[in-house]
This record gives C-alpha cells, structure tokens and sequence, in this order.
C-alpha cells in the first residue's frame, strides 16, 4: 500500500505511485474528504495505516470498516477501531 508523501497538504494520482513504486497497476482503495475546499485529495476518510503505523484518523475510537492486510500478508476485514487495527498487526 502506498500513501500520499504530505497527507493533509496534497493528494497524489494513483498512477504517480505505480510509477514511483514499480508496481504494474494500483488501485484507488480510499475516499477522501475535502474540510477547506481544495479538491486536492489531501487528506484520506477514516483510518489510514501505513508500515504498521496509523498516519491518519479523522474518526476517533470509532469503529468502521475495515479492508486490509495484517504484517504477515493475511487479509483482515471487519468493523474495527483504530486500537483494534494495531492489536491485529495491520500494515
């Protein structure tokens, strides 16, 4: 999974990050919300996990859906929070 370089300042395209990361396609798999305005991607919806860590929450200790991959490589969907998502070792 890849994220944007500046969360909160600017988006990027999906194709930048297959570009930057060599991958052979990428997928959109965020929303995002727009608090100023700018139409700029900047900052992602719910919870954002990257490398093991949380690099952006905009929802608290709630609890949403989930879609992701644990540091072993094994899918994990569910309703979690941000806490349970650390317990469960997601990358």
């Amino acid at each position: 999974m890849a994220v944007c370089q500046e969360i909160g300042v600017t988006g990027e395209r999906v194709s930048d990050f297959v570009k930057d990361t060599g991958a052979v396609a990428g997928i959109n798999a965020g929303g995002f919300y727009d608090p100023d305005g700018k139409g700029n991607g900047a900052f992602p919806d719910g919870l954002t996990m990257h490398d093991g860590l949380l690099v952006h929450n905009n929802i608290r200790d709630q609890a949403v859906n989930i879609v992701g991959f644990n540091d072993q490589g094994k899918l994990v969907i569910g309703n979690m929070t941000a806490k349970q998502l650390a317990e469960k070792n997601c990358a």
